[in-house]
Formats: C-alpha cells, structure tokens, sequence
C-alpha cells in the first residue's frame, strides 16, 4: 500500500510538472525576461555551483506559485499569511499538532507484524481523532466561540 501510495504521489507531480513545461503556459511567465539570469551565469562560472554545462540542461520551466513546494508557491504562501496578519491583526492561538506513530492508538489498530508507515490510513485517523479532541479540551471562551480565520 506504501508503494502505491508514493506511485500515486509521483504521478501526480509528474502531471503538474508536465502542465508547467507546456511551452503554451511558458509564455505567461515571461520566460524572456530570465533570459539575462541565464547569459549572467555564462558569463560568470562561478555562480554555476550545481549545473556545470547549462546547454545539457535541457528545457528550462519557469514553475509558477501554484506549483507546491516550488520556491514561487512557497513565497506565496508566506505573502498571503502577512497580509492575512495585516488584515485581521496578529493570531491569539499558534497550535502545531503533529502525529507519533508509536501512540498506543496507532499500535493498537495495526496487525501483527505491520508498521504505522504501513497503514497511513490508520495514522491518519488517529490524528484526527487527537485533532478533534484538542478543540473540545479547549475551554469555550469567546475567543474560540467567534473564529473568524483558519489559515492552513
């Protein structure tokens, strides 16, 4: 399950990928204007640290900030928080909850011999359950009666 797992997430980046190398989405980049970026690094061999030769490199794509985990979306991401920070003031709760694949939860609901890694299905469930119990945890004040912004 694992595997297919990854197959699928690999499929899917390659789909995306794909659509961001359409030479007919390029265009909406403004790929020229990176062209001085490309003759800046020709020029000077030192800033070519990764690529030594970029006439091997192949086609380059400009990814756009849809693009997860590309440097654009990432930037985005980091925009639209500020200005949601901007907007409506700085956030009275900061809470990060993570996951432990070795809660007694995730052990319990695995078969013999199977990891959490195995069934992430089970993991996931489990973190969802321990996501809804910290909202009821949670005391009913008027802050957290009136949510006006959850930014994931």
């Amino acid at each position: 399950m694992q595997q297919w797992c990854v197959d699928q997430a690999a499929k899917i980046i390659e789909q995306r990928l794909f659509f961001q190398r359409r030479l007919n989405t390029q265009h909406l980049y403004r790929r020229e204007l990176f062209s001085w970026l490309q003759d800046l690094m020709l020029a000077d061999h030192s800033l070519v640290r990764q690529v030594p030769d970029l006439h091997d490199t192949g086609i380059h794509t400009i990814l756009s900030s849809k693009f997860p985990g590309g440097v654009r979306y990432m930037r985005q991401q980091c925009y639209d928080s500020m200005a949601i920070v901007r907007q409506f003031g700085k956030p009275d709760l900061f809470i990060t909850v993570t996951t432990n694949p070795k809660w007694p939860e995730n052990q319990n609901n695995l078969l013999p011999g199977h990891t959490a890694s195995d069934r992430p299905d089970v993991v996931t469930r489990v973190f969802n359950m321990k996501l809804k119990a910290i909202w009821r945890i949670l005391p009913p004040t008027e802050c957290l009666a009136i949510c006006r912004l959850t930014f994931t």
